[in-house]
Order: C-alpha cells, then sequence, then structure tokens
C-alpha cells in the first residue's frame, strides 16, 4: 500500500499537454536569431548570383566592385578552385559524386540564383551595392526544363540522369496477365518548398587565439555538418564549432550544407574577420532547397473485388540542378514508401532521377510522402471509380491486418528495411469517420449539391515514418542546485524537443519538468549528435534521455539508500526528493545527494564523482505512425477557386508524450500541406526563369485560408521498437492534405479522377472543368 501511494503522488508528465518551456523568451521578445548577433570588426558577405538558367561562364570582372571604398574582397569560383565540392549525406546509391556543387561556379553555370561571386565588405549595404557593379558574362544555353523528357548530359561524360533507382517484389507481369482490370494513371506534383519566416543566415569567425573556425546560425544537423567543413577546409573537427540560434522555422530546408555556409567560413578562415551574411526573402526563393517535383505513371492490376495483386510505377524526379544535401533519397523515399497501409503482393518501381536547370531540390516536411500519399489515393479512388465500389470499401479490402504486424514490405527506404512496426489501419479508419461525422458530411454535401453549390468531401490514408536511427545520445547531469541539464546533439526548429525532452526526464527520474534545462545545438557540447529531422527527435533523444534518466534515478537512490541507512527499494524519487514509499522518516533532495557526490566530498567513498549519466539508443529500423485525412471543401465554378472549409485529422503517434505538441504540429503541418495542395508552385518560363521570386507571386497559405481543424490523437498501436511506444508527430498533417484536398474537389464537383496534379490552382482547375466538358450545377 505505501509503494502505490507514494507512486500515487508521483506526478505524470508524459502524456500531459504542458506549456512549452522554450516559448518564454520568444513571446517576449528577448531569443536571439542570427540576424541579432554580431561580433566586433565583422564583414558583410553578398552573393552575385547566375541570371541564367544554363551557360558558360565568359568571365567575371570584379574590379569595379573591389575599387568600392569599403569593400573588402570579391572572390570568383577560381579562387576558391582548391576547396571540394560540397558533399551530401552518404546513401546507398552510387554514382553521384561528380554531380556535387562547387560553393562558386566554375566555368558553367546550371541554374538561375547560382552563386558566381561573393563580395565581402564593411556593411551589408556597401556589399549589396558593391555585388552589382560585378560583371557576369554568360553565355547562355538552352535550359532543360521537364524531367519527364530524354535527360540532356550534365557535363561531357555525365549523363543528365545519374541514376534509375529501383525496387521490386512479387511477380508483377504474371499479376497484370491475370488482372480483372488494369487502373493507369499519369499524376504529377508541382515544385514548391518551405518557407519559413526566418530566411537563412550565418556568421563564420575565426577564433585566432584557439585556432579554432566558429559558424553561427547552423541548425539541424550541427555535428554532421561541422564534420565536413572540417573535411573541405583540412583541418580538425575539433577545431571547428557549430552554433544554434532561436530559428524561425525549419521544415527541412533550413540548417542543410549549402554554398554559403562554405563562402561564409573559408571568408572567416581567409581575411581572420568574422562575416556575416543573411539571405533576404528574394534569394530564398530562388537559391534555398526546392522540393516535390514528380511526375508518376501508375498502373494497378486489380481482381474483381477491387483488391490489388500488383503496382507498376514509373517516377521522374525533378532534382534541379546538383545533386546536393540528400543525394537521391526522396525519390528514393517516394517508392519505398508509396505503398502506405495497403497490401500489395507484388510491386515494381523505377525512379529517373534527373538533373535540370532549376534551383536543387531536397526534403520538404514529409519528402516523398506529400508525393505519394496524393498519387496512392488517387489511384484508390481510380479503382473504385473503375469496379464502381465504394472508395471506403476498396480501402477496407486492401488494408493490412492488425494481425499481420510486424509487417515486412519487402522494400527499403533511406537505407532501411520498411517494417511495419503497429497499427491497426481499419480501426483508425473507423474511428476517423466516427470522429469527422462522415455520414452527416456527406448528408450535407449531396443537400448542398442539390440546391446549386459545388461541395465535397474528400478522404485519404496515409503511413508516415518516424524514428530515424542509428543512434542518439544525451549527457544527463544534476547540479547542487537540483535542477537538472539535458545535454544533446539534436537540434532545436521549433518542434518543442525542449519541453517533450523535460517531460521524459521529469517524470523517469522524478523532479519537475521546469526544472530541467535540455541544450543543444553546440557541437562543442557534446561529441555526438544526429540532428533534427525525419521526425526522429522524440523516439530517439526521448529514449536515450529515458535512459539516462534512469541512470541517474539508480544512482541517486543507491547513494541515498546508504546515507539514510535504508533498502534502495524503499525509497522513491518525488518532486526531486528522495524519500520513503511509506511517506515517513528522513529524506534528501537531488541538489543534496549531487553535493554528496561531488569529487571533494568525503562521503562519495570510492564512487564516480557527479550525480550524471550518459544514456545511448540504438535502433535499426523507423516506426510507422499512421491516419487519415478528410476534407471539406468548395469550389467557386465560375473562378476555380477552392475552399476549404472544414478539416479532420486521425493520426496515432502510438504513445502522445505531450498531445497539445503534437495537435500543434499536425495543424501546423497541415496549412503546409494545404499550402502544396492549393497555393504554392515555383514556376519557372521557357528559359528557366523563376517567376515565383516574391511573396506576391509564391502565394502561401495565410490564416484567412486556413479552415477549422479537428484533430484526433489516438494511441491505439505503441510502437515495439522502443519501452515508451513512441512514434513522431511533425510530419503527419502534411502527409495526406494533397490527396484529401484532390479527393473533395472530384467529389465537389461530381468529376471522379478530374483532379491529377498539385497544386490545384484556379487556373489548372477552370482549364480541367473545361476540358471535362464543364460541370454544371
Amino acid at each position: 500500500m505505501g509503494d502505490l501511494a507514494a507512486r500515487a503522488n508521483r506526478k505524470r508528465y508524459i502524456g500531459e499537454p504542458l506549456t512549452r518551456l522554450e516559448d518564454f523568451p520568444l513571446v517576449t521578445g528577448r531569443a536571439r536569431f542570427v540576424s541579432d548577433l554580431s561580433f566586433p570588426n565583422q564583414l558583410h558577405a553578398r552573393i552575385v548570383r547566375s541570371a541564367h538558367a544554363r551557360g558558360r561562364i565568359v568571365r567575371i570582372e570584379p574590379e569595379q566592385a573591389l575599387a568600392t571604398e569599403g569593400v573588402v574582397a570579391v572572390w570568383t569560383g577560381a579562387d576558391l578552385a582548391d576547396i571540394p565540392n560540397i558533399p551530401f549525406r552518404a546513401t546507398a546509391i552510387d554514382g553521384l559524386g561528380p554531380y556535387t556543387q562547387p560553393a562558386l561556379a566554375r566555368g558553367y553555370v546550371r541554374y538561375v540564383g547560382e552563386p558566381v561571386a561573393v563580395v565581402i565588405a564593411e556593411d551589408a549595404y556597401l556589399a549589396e551595392d558593391a555585388a552589382e557593379l560585378v560583371l557576369v558574362e554568360i553565355e547562355p544555353e538552352e535550359p532543360y526544363l521537364d524531367a519527364s523528357l530524354a535527360p540532356v548530359p550534365f557535363a561531357p561524360g555525365l549523363d543528365g540522369e545519374p541514376v534509375i533507382v529501383k525496387k521490386d517484389f512479387g511477380d508483377v507481369e504474371t499479376a497484370f496477365a491475370g488482372a480483372h482490370a488494369v487502373v493507369e494513371l499519369d499524376l504529377s506534383v508541382g515544385r514548391h518548398s518551405a518557407v519559413p519566416l526566418e530566411t537563412r543566415g550565418l556568421i563564420g569567425r575565426f577564433d585566432e587565439a584557439r585556432g579554432v573556425l566558429e559558424m553561427h546560425g547552423a541548425a539541424k544537423k550541427p555535428h554532421w555538418n561541422r564534420d565536413r567543413l572540417a573535411e573541405m577546409f583540412s583541418m580538425s573537427p575539433s577545431r571547428v564549432e557549430l552554433y544554434e540560434n532561436s530559428v524561425g522555422g525549419g521544415f527541412g530546408v533550413r540548417g542543410e550544407l549549402y554554398p554559403e555556409d562554405v563562402i561564409v567560413c573559408y571568408a572567416a578562415l581567409k581575411l581572420k574577420r568574422p562575416v556575416k551574411w543573411i539571405e533576404d526573402r528574394r534569394e530564398h526563393l530562388m537559391a534555398a532547397n526546392q522540393s516535390r517535383e514528380q511526375r508518376h505513371l501508375i498502373r494497378a492490376a486489380v481482381d474483381r473485388e477491387g483488391r490489388i495483386a500488383a503496382l507498376d510505377e514509373t517516377l521522374y524526379h525533378d532534382q534541379g540542378a546538383y545533386v546536393r544535401t540528400h543525394g537521391a533519397r526522396v525519390a528514393d523515399m517516394t517508392i519505398g514508401l508509396l505503398l502506405g497501409p495497403y497490401r500489395v503482393p507484388a510491386y515494381r518501381a523505377r525512379a529517373h532521377y534527373r538533373l535540370t536547370n532549376k534551383t536543387p531540390a531536397a526534403t520538404y516536411r514529409a519528402p516523398g510522402r506529400f508525393e505519394g500519399s496524393f498519387v496512392r489515393e488517387r489511384l484508390i479512388e481510380a479503382i473504385a471509380h473503375q469496379l464502381s465500389i465504394d472508395p471506403i470499401e476498396i480501402r477496407r479490402r486492401n488494408l493490412i491486418a492488425s494481425g499481420e504486424m510486424p509487417y515486412e514490405r519487402g522494400l527499403t527506404a533511406i537505407e532501411t528495411e520498411v517494417i511495419l512496426d503497429s497499427g491497426d489501419y481499419e480501426g483508425l479508419l473507423d474511428k476517423a469517420l466516427e470522429f469527422a461525422g462522415w455520414k452527416a458530411l456527406r448528408e450535407e454535401a449531396s443537400r448542398r449539391r442539390a440546391g446549386g453549390e459545388a461541395v465535397g468531401i474528400g478522404f485519404a490514408m496515409f503511413v508516415e515514418k518516424s524514428g530515424l536511427g542509428p543512434s542518439e545520445m544525451v549527457d544527463l547531469a544534476v547540479g547542487t542546485d537540483g535542477f537538472v541539464t539535458v545535454t544533446t546533439g539534436a537540434a532545436s526548429l521549433g518542434q518543442g524537443m525542449e519541453t517533450v525532452i523535460a517531460q521524459i526526464c521529469a517524470e523517469t527520474l522524478g523532479t519537475d519538468y521546469r526544472r530541467i534545462r535540455v541544450l543543444h545545438g553546440d557541437t562543442n557540447r557534446i561529441p555526438y549528435g544526429f540532428g533534427a529531422h525525419a521526425s526522429r527527435v522524440t523516439v530517439m533523444t526521448g529514449e536515450a534521455t529515458r535512459r539516462a534518466s534512469l541512470a541517474v534515478r539508480e544512482k541517486a537512490l543507491e547513494f541515498a539508500a546508504e546515507l539514510l541507512d535504508t533498502d534502495s527499494a524503499a525509497l522513491d524519487v518525488i518532486d526531486g526528493v528522495v524519500c520513503s514509499m511509506r511517506g515517513d522518516g528522513p529524506t534528501l533532495t537531488l541538489g543534496e545527494i549531487a553535493r554528496n557526490l561531488d569529487p571533494a566530498s568525503k562521503l562519495r567513498g570510492d564512487r564516480m564523482p557527479g550525480l550524471s549519466a550518459t544514456g545511448w539508443f540504438h535502433s535499426s529500423h523507423m516506426n510507422y505512425p499512421y491516419g487519415v485525412h478528410i476534407a471539406k471543401v468548395r469550389v467557386d465554378r465560375e473562378t476555380g477557386r477552392v475552399i476549404v472549409e472544414k478539416y479532420a485529422v486521425t493520426y496515432d503517434v502510438g504513445r502522445a508524450i505531450n498531445p497539445a505538441l503534437v495537435k500543434a504540429q499536425i495543424v501546423g503541418g497541415l496549412a503546409q500541406g494545404l499550402g502544396g495542395a492549393l497555393f504554392e508552385q515555383f514556376v519557372y518560363d521557357g528559359n528557366g526563369q523563376p517567376l515565383s521570386v516574391t511573396l506576391a507571386d509564391y502565394l502561401t497559405v495565410t490564416a484567412a485560408e486556413m479552415p477549422p481543424v479537428d484533430v484526433l490523437i489516438l494511441e491505439d498501436a505503441p510502437s515495439p521498437l522502443n519501452p515508451l511506444g513512441m512514434k513522431g508527430a511533425g510530419e503527419g498533417g502534411v502527409n495526406a492534405a494533397g490527396a484529401a484536398i484532390a479527393s473533395a474537389i472530384d467529389d465537389a464537383l461530381e468529376r471522379p479522377g478530374l483532379v491529377d496534379r498539385l497544386p490545384v490552382t484556379p487556373q489548372y482547375l477552370l482549364r480541367r472543368i473545361a476540358e471535362a466538358g464543364g460541370c454544371d450545377g
């Protein structure tokens, strides 16, 4: 009874919607972004960029800029010739190295916005003015802009298609030969990407006293970037330090190793003065990583009941001008995770990874899954239409059953076997329909269509991936004041990481989460770090934190038992105090125990000093959260405008550490998903000139376009891959948004299969309506 009473007094933190710890400096204006940071004797960089999509550099004349008062240096590719091309994260796909990007173009340009020179000046205004004086003469060539056409050479001896990614299992040919029906679609996703509130920015600084290169403004993958910069500059990693500041949004685009990172660090090393570069919005929209642009030719072999016998997929992936940051991972993930929650006995996929004369592409929130869910769910609904079976019923017939988990796909994605760890897909489908009020929504839409409105309800299922390994570590230490410090190599991008880690530590250790400080974003504090990407932090860093917290808790109880002359099994840690489970007798605070473990303490005995521990977590497999999106839309037939009236997301996260943060991630992700579904698109003209380089041309979702959003968080299928059952939540709101919106528009206009590409802009929708012979209300 005493044990139960003591544990009943312990406050629960895991599963509670607690207030975020990291918000106070942000909402009070005390946060420090990289643009707020300056150093004495600081210089400023301005990048001179190519105005042509493809061409040979004839000459670059920096003399006029160099003659300008306050200009310190102007460099071109020739000045950085000894610096290697920028590496990307290693993958199992060979042959991509020759396609990487130099920090400054050498002899040739391949997209508008490519850095061709850099001006370093005493202030940012001088640098920008002087950059206009750098004469760049380029002999333009015809750009290659459509990845679905035959590729053109990247360079002499290098084909414009570095690789075709292939994935297969089962007997596809036999399945198609014996199929009751074959359903074929030609689908496309437009080019778009993250547009965070804060553009990119960096400060390079060489500390001569220590012989250390510092880079401020790091994010996402600080340790990986540190090691690559060290390699590029032939320095020891111990002499390169990266520092994270407050971040105004990441979403996949921030924190990668870009040309500007290399240029700024090179300038700091060369000039021995701090060098600052802050990207403007136009630069961001033409030079930061873009994403999503794909064309899919997909066909399904099905039996008369609508059960899938085989899928055959051909993907044309538009990588842009260079291989950078992620290699071919997005193309690989697209076809590796395309099958979602459905049972597919045979599968053949070919991803043509092609280089075009556009800004290079990489990951954006739910990379490959936003695209894949759109394609897969369009196909499911096409099967339903062709066989005259309800689309929900078609899904039921093809869903993997909960009893089949864990389910081996026979595929890989990101060099990891795809093994669906847990899930009750049909159970979630039923709960999603009930939560959204599916029957009432359908009846309302039908009634309003009868009254002349174009109102429709869309549905999409999806499977996400999260918890990417291979490893994560944290250092955890209790101070003599009882406050706890958790040091991690993960990064904070606004996702609430500090709060979630503090909650796991607080409940496991037995203290208040507000007494826990989570340190991150400083490669000098911790030797290893794997960053924040792929919805991995809660799973990987969270479990490493739990393990370190357990070790510290055991150490505290064991030492306290000796000091209190009792059995450690009779003690508990409640609110930072070690006490008897019976609720009587003497107590010790965690701070007092830490003081007695000080190196100078005589009570420490032979124990290692400090109330601290290191926690490691290793995982060879990802885990797979899943969910449903349901959308209600109204279409204005005259203008082609789509108004999203209501939205519902049901999502099984395995174990929600902080349900409020999970819901916030879902809603925030949905805003970006709706952007990709309806508004956002990087458009290029026939010469490869980007036409979406201001926020007047590149439209993002605002509060005016966001619908009311209902979110149901489920914990029906905890992951067996970690003791808390956690799965990630960062990308579920994006994943199926395009698929659900497309489904809803089809329903509103009563034209199954009408939407065959994203985004569904008014111009596109009016054209499709006209091609379909009109949609009269």
